[in-house]
């Protein structure tokens, strides 16, 4: 969702039509899930894997997520002008 909320939302501002406020409610949504966990009833519980989710690791997942969003919209190929 970075890449589309740079590259297409940006554009319209916020709280606009097609605006920047759903990517950004999915990107708050996604580190949230990222520091807080997904609870009793998430595989990771189920399969005891709770000692993956540590603050590191939810640091390291938020900032490898936006730059590889950052990356991909900064090699992403534009549309050509005559299409």
């Amino acid at each position: 969702m970075v890449v589309a909320a740079i590259t297409v939302h940006a554009k319209t501002g916020f709280i606009a039509k097609n605006g920047v406020e759903i990517p950004l409610l999915y990107f708050c949504l996604a580190v949230l899930f990222a520091f807080v966990g997904f609870g009793t009833y998430s595989l990771d519980d189920m399969w005891a894997l709770s000692w993956l989710t540590t603050i590191q690791n939810a640091w390291i997942a938020v900032a490898a997520g936006v730059a590889a969003g950052l990356l991909n919209g900064a090699l992403r190929r534009r549309p050509s002008a005559h299409s």
